[in-house]
C-alpha cells in the first residue's frame, strides 16, 4: 500500500507502525511537506486499527506526528 504523508519537515524521521503484520518499507521526500510511504501488510495481519507515528529529532527538540489507519480483513 502506498500512502502520502503531509506535514512540515518530516525528513529523517523514524517511522513506527503499531500492531503485528504491518511495517514501513520505504519513505521518500517529495518536498518539505509531502512524503511518500510504502507500507507492507502481511496477508495474515490481524484486522483492526493501527497507529502510524513519525518521530523527528532536531538538535534538542523532538517532534512526534501520528495518524491512524485500519487493516481490513
Amino acid at each position: 500500500m502506498d500512502a502520502v504523508l503531509r506535514g512540515w519537515d518530516l525528513t529523517g524521521g523514524t517511522i513506527h507502525i503499531s500492531g503485528p503484520g504491518v511495517r514501513a518499507l520505504d519513505a521518500s521526500v517529495q518536498d518539505p511537506t509531502t512524503h511518500l510511504l510504502r507500507i507492507y501488510i502481511d496477508l495474515d495481519a490481524p484486522p483492526g486499527p493501527r497507529m502510524l507515528t513519525i518521530t523527528v529529532t532536531s538538535g534538542a527538540m523532538t517532534r512526534m506526528v501520528s495518524t491512524t489507519f485500519s487493516v481490513s480483513p
